[in-house]
């Protein structure tokens, strides 16, 4: 939620995908984070602008901060 709110974009939820090779044999747990897709022009732009990205890494900051309590 902190990504989310931090850059205004909807949460589409959490996924899970079995067919992903290069973290199927993991031994660690692992998480991919999706900050938008290059194929739509929007997220493209948003991805493009440092002030946007500076919003996403602080979202993404928070979400962690938020997840362990600090």
């Amino acid at each position: 939620n902190a990504y989310c709110n931090a850059t205004g974009l909807k949460n589409r939820g959490v996924s899970g995908n079995d067919t992903m090779s290069g973290i199927n044999w993991s031994s660690v747990p692992v998480t991919i984070l999706e900050m938008g897709s290059m194929t739509n022009p929007s997220d493209d732009r948003n991805m493009q602008d440092p002030a946007f990205q500076q919003r996403m890494v602080q979202g993404i900051a928070d979400g962690i901060d938020d997840y362990f309590g600090l």
